[in-house]
């Protein structure tokens, strides 16, 4: 699932024993926006900062809203199951051995 609509960030750890992290950025922004917060968490630990697959107000969103900003809760549903493929296909092209550390906003 690599080839998913998903782009994203590797931030390599030095350090495998801790849980890596996947970052999820707010509606309208992207991929890099969580970088930093993930040095302030766990400086050494691997980081996967994902950007959204919907275009949203110059950036990025992983589901819809509606124009109100209201959830489109049917998106939700649509883009979670993709989502969470993604996430376990990057975790095992990275070896990664622990379960993730979700940060991220909604």
């Amino acid at each position: 699932m690599l080839g998913s609509q998903h782009k994203y960030r590797l931030i390599v750890g030095t350090d495998c024993t801790r849980p890596p992290l996947i970052l999820l950025h707010g509606s309208g922004r992207d991929e890099q926006d969580m970088v930093p917060l993930a040095a302030e968490l766990s400086p050494r630990s691997t980081a996967i900062a994902v950007r959204g697959a919907i275009p949203w107000e110059g950036g990025y969103a992983f589901f819809r809203r509606f124009a109100d900003r209201s959830i489109d809760e049917e998106s939700i549903l649509r883009q979670a199951p993709i989502l969470a493929a993604f996430m376990v296909d990057v975790g095992g092209q990275y070896c990664l051995r622990q379960r993730p550390i979700l940060v991220g906003f909604f």
